[in-house]
């Protein structure tokens, strides 16, 4: 678990408005779940103190980051 804000350049807290997100909480809770399925390890992350309709924009998102960490190599 972990918590997850908005922050600015300077790595302030600052509220979902400043980046014209409206209605987000100042901190939002974030569980990850790991668990293997068929020899492979999967992720849920689950995200509370969503406004509705966020949850579809975030699935985007996360299917966005997953495939682009799948084609990064480590150093």
């Amino acid at each position: 678990m972990f918590t997850i804000c908005f922050a600015d350049e300077k790595w302030n807290v600052v509220s979902s408005a400043h980046y014209g997100v409206p209605d987000m909480p100042m901190e939002r809770l974030v569980t990850v779940t790991l668990a293997e399925l068929g020899g492979k390890t999967t992720m849920n992350m689950r995200h509370e103190g969503l406004p509705a309709g966020m949850k579809s924009e975030l699935a985007e998102v996360m299917v966005w980051s997953k495939d682009s960490l799948r084609h990064q190599r480590p150093e």
